[in-house]
């Protein structure tokens, strides 16, 4: 549905190519009946769609991937760390709605109005994605010209050696290293919120979090909107 709804939006616009799979999605499968219906009483016929999952060449064509829900997100970086600052949910742009509710619930094996719903959350959020798409969008308040790019640092006991070498690259590179660690028994999702929370607040521009779990970091800092990581295992 998704598909269909943003090429409608594009009215014809061939600059922008839309593609949708799924995460563990089987090959060839058509859309439910619900489906097909709720679109058609849009005038879309999307009878002859028929599903993919998703492949790391796609991730790698893609300027934006909107997933649904946390767990998608979640999912897609676990599959595809290099993804990180691709991967939204789609409604990650609607104004005034809470991380709490960004999610887009997920239709399959529910009733046509469940699907119905869901085709009107998506359609509500096609607007934004598209001025998103067309416009660039960052994370965080782009840093002025000439001023320096503030990096927060956070981590448990396990990173202490590799955040002072960070902050002293740092330094040495103009950036202003944030000092955001927890203290002494922090664990990753207390990490992982002060992180976000600064560069959701635009008082830093990126974080880096050290840790003994870094797909925990990743995961627990990527339920914040707007706020993407991924997982650095090697130099």
């Amino acid at each position: 549905m998704a598909e269909e709804l943003f090429r409608q939006k594009l009215n014809g616009d061939r600059t922008i190519e839309v593609e949708s799979a799924g995460i563990g999605a089987v090959s060839g499968q058509a859309p439910s009946s619900f489906a097909v219906d709720v679109m058609r009483e849009l005038g879309a016929d999307i009878s002859r769609q028929r599903s993919q999952p998703i492949h790391h060449e796609m991730i790698r064509r893609a300027d934006y991937i909107f997933v649904m829900t946390y767990g998608h997100l979640d999912s897609l970086l676990l599959l595809y760390p290099s993804a990180g600052d691709k991967v939204f949910l789609l409604r990650d742009f609607d104004p005034g709605l809470s991380p709490e509710e960004r999610e887009v619930d997920d239709p399959i094996g529910q009733s046509k109005d469940t699907y119905r719903a869901c085709r009107d959350q998506i359609q509500k959020s096609i607007p934004y994605l598209l001025e998103v798409v067309r416009n660039g969008v960052q994370s965080a308040p782009a840093s002025s010209v000439g001023s320096q790019v503030s990096i927060g640092l956070a981590g448990d006991s396990s990173g202490r050696i590799l955040l002072s070498e960070a902050t002293e690259v740092l330094r040495r590179e103009g950036c202003v290293p944030v000092n955001l660690s927890g203290g002494e028994g922090a664990e990753f999702p207390e990490i992982a919120k002060v992180a976000a929370e600064a560069i959701a607040q635009g008082r830093i521009q990126g974080a880096i979090l050290v840790g003994r779990t870094g797909m925990g970091l990743c995961m627990a800092a990527n339920r914040f909107a707007k706020v993407r990581a991924v997982v650095v295992d090697s130099p």
